[in-house]
């Protein structure tokens, strides 16, 4: 017989007989009246050493009935004449294994190419086979996940019996590196999947090899049958995942965080804020990703839910399998990366899932004068005091004299006092993220017609000022906005700077200030 890849290139689908008969018992033709009645056996799938198979065919009419098969070397029987009435034994090559169409013809001459021929009834479709046919089919890059996929025929009553090695390419009498067994379910297509070759650590990624199968199959009609099929592969047995990264999404900031520590995923007010954590898988080949499952476990060890994505990435929205958002406290996540060879990458992180929310908030504070004061200029005709009365603690005083022939000069009478506070913390670091910013004096002139000016620190220069008269009470001052707010590097924290000056022989009294501005907070969670 020829060898089993020859046959094995003329393999076709069985279609509907690719199903075995139930015997040999015969199965006649619809005809109508006059017509020939050719009699098939029910037998479809079978070795002609064990089946002997016979047409039979009754027809009282003038024309001439032959019998047609494909492909034509297949049987001795392509275009012979039929009897009228009886039996005709069909004689199968035995070189040939595959797919047989046997059809009938009747012609009004004595020759069965004429055009004027037709067909009698539908084509019958045969699986003949001494030796198991088998093909493989698909990708020549395999990994661990990579089952070969395999066109077999005939699968006999009980499917395929498989015994299968891998040896080194080019050397096809080496010992093998790895080898097993495996049954396949009746079926003219299956699956070899080869979970050895994962476990060993046996074959060397990059490196090609040859998988060698012998298969066997047995049925009533076909006998005990075997066969024998081939192919090359390269071995991929590296996930090329080079890590996980872990981030969030800051909206308020326009700006994402990796390996956080922390997520919000109750809902804002106002806005979206961190309400997830996200994974991107960072590789070092471009290969194709089959799959990225994150599982996330709490602090005990237990389940909370587990999720797959075809991407390479994903996130966690701080949600369970019930669709609830979780308890605040730490959880795992446990990331790993399948590619399409089916080799895994595993990558974890812990973060805090904290049910805080965010919202934009205005607050007012008292503040004291003189615990407020940072810097001050005094001329020498000039004085800062405190308290600047009795009864207000924390108070300051400015006071300026223009009398006697050594405060003539201007820069002499002057008096500057420099006050600073630091904005409340908040988790939105940014300075364009706090304004609506003021501050409230009060106080009062201790001399009549005395003038108090207020300024605002902008980009190192003293900008903008309010004036206040010498009415005792709270003078509104004016709002400013993110423009007023510096960053202190050391404290890594935002503050604003304000100034009062006042001199020509003035004097002022101040009490309190009172601060307000508005900042992104995190407010407590809802009970």
């Amino acid at each position: 017989m020829r060898s089993a890849r020859s046959r094995a290139e003329r393999l076709l689908v069985l279609m509907a007989a690719s199903v075995l008969g139930a015997g040999l018992a015969a199965a006649p033709s619809q005809a109508a009246e006059g017509d020939p009645v050719i009699t098939w056996p029910e037998v479809t799938v079978f070795d002609p050493a064990n089946v002997t198979y016979e047409i039979g065919t009754q027809y009282d009419g003038p024309d001439f009935l032959f019998l047609q098969a494909s492909p034509a070397g297949a049987t001795d029987a392509s275009l012979r004449p039929l009897p009228r009435e009886g039996t005709t034994t069909i004689t199968f090559d035995g070189d040939y294994d595959g797919q047989v169409g046997l059809g009938v013809l009747r012609c009004p001459v004595d020759d069965p190419r004429s055009y004027r021929c037709t067909r009698v009834g539908s084509y019958h479709y045969l699986g003949v086979y001494d030796e198991v046919v088998a093909t493989v089919q698909g990708r020549a890059l395999r990994g661990p996940g990579n089952p070969f996929l395999v066109e077999a025929a005939p699968a006999g009553d009980h499917g395929f019996d498989i015994d299968w090695e891998v040896v080194p390419a080019g050397q096809p009498d080496s010992t093998p590196l790895v080898s097993g067994s495996a049954h396949a379910e009746a079926g003219w297509r299956f699956e070899l999947a080869l979970p050895e070759i994962g476990q060993s650590g046996a074959l060397v990624h990059g490196q090609r090899y040859r998988l060698l199968m012998t298969i066997r199959s047995e049925g009533e009609y076909i006998g005990s049958v075997e066969g024998a099929a081939a192919t090359e592969f390269e071995w991929d047995g590296e996930n090329a995942t080079r890590n996980v990264r872990f981030l969030v999404s800051d909206q308020v900031l326009g700006e994402t965080f990796n390996d956080p520590e922390v997520f919000y995923p109750a809902v804002d007010p106002t806005v979206e804020w961190r309400d997830d954590v996200r994974f991107q898988v960072l590789k070092d080949e471009p290969e194709v990703m089959k799959e990225t499952v994150v599982t996330v476990t709490d602090e005990a060890g237990e389940l909370v839910v587990s999720r797959t994505f075809s991407t390479a990435g994903g996130q966690w929205d701080g949600r369970g399998s019930d669709g609830r958002i979780v308890p605040a406290g730490w959880y795992d996540l446990e990331v790993t990366v399948v590619d399409k060879q089916g080799n895994e990458a595993t990558f974890t992180h812990q973060i805090r899932v904290s049910l805080e929310r965010l919202a934009q908030v205005r607050k007012e504070i008292p503040l004291s004068p003189r615990r407020t004061l940072t810097h001050k200029y005094v001329g020498r005709c000039a004085s800062v005091e405190s308290p600047a009365r009795a009864a207000w603690s924390g108070s300051i005083a400015l006071r300026s004299t223009r009398t006697g022939s050594r405060c003539k000069d201007p820069r002499d009478q002057f008096v500057q006092t420099v006050h600073g506070f630091y904005l409340p913390w908040s988790p939105v670091q940014k300075r364009e993220n706090f304004d609506l910013i003021r501050v409230w004096t009060y106080g009062g002139a201790a001399r009549p017609a005395s003038l108090l000016h207020l300024y605002w620190m902008r980009s190192e220069k003293w900008a903008g000022y309010k004036r206040f008269d010498n009415e005792q009470g709270w003078n509104p001052g004016f709002q400013v906005g993110s423009n007023v707010v510096h960053w202190d590097s050391e404290a890594q924290r935002y503050f604003v700077l304000w100034t009062l000056v006042l001199d020509k022989g003035e004097r002022y009294d101040v009490k309190e200030f009172r601060f307000a501005v508005r900042y992104w907070k995190l407010l407590p969670p809802r009970s």
